[in-house]
């Protein structure tokens, strides 16, 4: 077995060349290996509980994440500020609850989540409105 410096030593000679190729060529094969942000972050959730919104669909490969907010999907990361004035991604606004996202008047969502809340226990509401992020605690 080589060191570590007999190897770069090996690496950088003439005779080497055809060493970096094969390696080269190994990691070109293994791009999508390396590359996975669409298959990590562009999972789309379809079932009975994922009402469709319409929108047309925005598929992501393996390779590229393509960024949607229709229902099923991850939620984009978009940076918020709370009512304290605290910056947050809108990905650590989802802790595996159901989550309710608005903008604008929130009245009728909030009357929404508050009858779901009641018969289920299983929503979690955050509300953003003209005012700045709302939280209610009470849904957790």
């Amino acid at each position: 077995m080589l060191t570590r410096r007999e190897t770069l030593e090996q690496l950088a000679s003439p005779d080497g060349g055809q060493i970096r190729n094969d390696i080269a060529a190994g990691i070109a094969m293994l791009s999508q290996e390396f590359h996975a942000q669409g298959q990590v972050f562009g999972s789309v959730y379809r079932s009975a509980a994922v009402i469709d919104d319409g929108t047309p669909a925005c598929e992501s490969t393996i390779t590229d994440y393509r960024r949607t907010a229709r229902p099923g999907a991850r939620a984009p990361h978009i940076r918020l500020r709370t009512d304290s004035g605290k910056c947050v991604s809108t990905i650590e606004l989802f802790n595996g609850q159901w989550t309710l996202l608005t903008l604008g008047d929130s009245a009728a969502w909030r009357r929404a989540a508050d009858h779901v809340h009641l018969r289920t226990r299983s929503i979690c509401a955050l509300l953003r409105d003209r005012r700045g992020l709302r939280r209610w605690n009470r849904f957790h």
